[in-house]
């Protein structure tokens, strides 16, 4: 009988390491968004959210159709929706303090400036964002539920109001 007992906590331990490929973050909630094209661009792609044990949220990139080499501005915006072809369905920038615009390393930003991200020669973005003050707690007020990932043409300068000067929306996806 200790046998089985033991093989079977052996069995349910790996089960859980193999459920939670993302255990190194400390969650096992995952929340998947899926990357619509928008402005006539081939954009494709994902983003997964994790949030860690520190209350941290993490986003994890996987997106294509892009220019070699290029930059883009890469934001969390105020509306979950990303209905309209040109993507301003999802309205402005997450900023649930009221802050001007700047870059991610901006102690006074918008939770939703996360600066720029760049694709490689293949025109791909593989890369891992941490979102700071961000939640993924329905009734918080930073909480990112419900609003829009916008990927846009240009690189964010950082400073530019409201915006950053980023160009069009070329991608859009609802965090739910």
């Amino acid at each position: 009988m200790k046998t089985s007992i033991k093989t079977f906590l052996v069995l349910g331990l790996s089960l859980f390491m193999i459920s939670c490929a993302h255990c190194k973050y400390g969650s096992s909630e995952q929340i998947t968004s899926t990357l619509a094209a928008k402005s006539g661009s081939s954009v494709a792609g994902d983003i997964k959210l994790y949030q860690t044990k520190k209350g941290i949220v993490m986003a994890k990139l996987n997106i294509s159709g892009l220019k070699p080499n290029s930059k883009h501005g890469f934001h969390i915006h105020e509306n979950g929706d990303c209905s309209s072809a040109d993507g301003k369905s999802a309205g402005g920038h997450f900023a649930p303090e009221g802050h001007s615009h700047a870059g991610p390393e901006a102690e006074k930003r918008h939770l939703g400036d996360l600066g720029n991200v760049s694709a490689d020669e293949n025109g791909q973005v593989k890369a891992e964002i941490e979102i700071p003050r961000a939640s993924l707690k329905e009734a918080d007020k930073f909480s990112i539920l419900n609003r829009a990932f916008v990927l846009h043409a240009g690189s964010d300068d950082l400073k530019s109001q409201p915006s950053g000067a980023a160009g069009k929306r070329i991608a859009c996806a609802v965090i739910k």
